[in-house]
């Protein structure tokens, strides 16, 4: 299943947006005519919601109209309508999404524009609860917490989910592949690296309810569950995800064997695309030597039987 923008729409249609309000300013500033935020919203809405491309084709899509549309106006926030602002927080949301989702683009820009259109949406008083909420989950998908801390306690009345407690592995290495699992006591996360290069290790992408279908189907196989044991399997979601402690111990509960963890940073994780789930990664010796994208009810099993035998997990 592909991922979509969990936000962007509910923010569109919160909003009635003008369509020419920055057209006079640009051509003076620039020499042609450059379209504002809100005139470009549905041009990004548009690659967004496109049942083609795959998410590392929109994020490159989404990133160059950025770069053409947006990236200019940031020296004059001033001269931008409320409008314009909203608009270019939709689409830097949207933006960093993409960009996170595919490993594409300039994650920290994007983050901090969309901190900027914040601060001066906020300077005006029209920054609204939906904005604030949105703010805060990129800034805990982006591990910026004394931020998202910060913001939550200037909006009190604003219901913004408190962090769980976390401990971090006094080895962990933020360049390295590494995600956030319960604790032993399943109240809190740990922080620590995964080691890809043992002899076995299996990765699954895992953030749908196909990806609950295709844990179901291998814990109730024996064949299936023992060959993930022996090949150290991970089952993972996006950095993009919330940190939800009870949605990890429900996870957990239904499928003991097979917990499910949250990556500390989607590009540490050299070559996995977090923008299909499920998405399963054999890897040997820290090489991937097989990949299978989905589940099938009718042909999931045999294809994983295919890649465990040729992985040496299964003879």
């Amino acid at each position: 299943m592909t991922l979509m923008h969990r936000v962007v729409p509910t923010i569109i249609n919160h909003y009635h947006v003008p369509m020419l309000a920055l057209t006079v300013l640009s051509f003076a500033l620039t020499g042609r005519p450059l379209l504002s935020p809100a005139a470009s919203l549905s041009d990004f809405s548009a690659i967004s919601s496109d049942g083609v491309m795959d998410a590392k084709q929109k994020a490159r899509a989404i990133a160059k109209l950025y770069g053409e549309r947006i990236s200019p106006i940031r020296e004059n926030l001033s001269r931008l309508s409320n409008s314009d602002l909203h608009a270019a927080f939709i689409v830097s949301s949207m933006t960093y999404f993409y960009s996170q989702a595919a490993n594409e683009g300039q994650k920290l820009m994007y983050l901090n524009d969309l901190k900027m259109y914040s601060i001066e949406l906020d300077k005006r008083k029209a920054l609204t609860s939906i904005e604030v909420s949105e703010q805060y989950l990129n800034l805990v998908a982006g591990r910026q917490f004394e931020d998202a801390e910060d913001l939550r306690q200037l909006h009190p009345n604003i219901k913004l989910p408190e962090l769980p407690r976390i401990d971090i592995a006094s080895d962990f290495n933020a360049s390295k592949p590494g995600l956030y699992s319960l604790t032993g006591e399943k109240n809190g996360l740990m922080l620590r690296n995964v080691n890809v290069n043992s002899r076995y290790f299996i990765l699954v992408v895992a953030q749908c309810h196909v990806a609950r279908d295709a844990a179901s189907a291998i814990l109730g196989d024996e064949t299936l569950s023992g060959a993930f044991k022996k090949g150290n399997a991970v089952w993972l979601s996006s950095a993009g995800e919330q940190l939800d402690i009870e949605k990890l111990k429900e996870w957990s509960e239904s499928f003991p064997s097979q917990p499910i963890a949250i990556a500390y940073d989607n590009i540490a994780w050299m070559g996995v695309d977090f923008s299909f789930s499920p998405t399963f990664y054999f890897y040997r010796d820290g090489v991937v030597i097989g990949k299978h994208v989905g589940w099938s009810p009718s042909t999931g099993k045999a294809k994983l039987i295919e890649l465990l035998r040729l992985q040496g997990v299964l003879d």
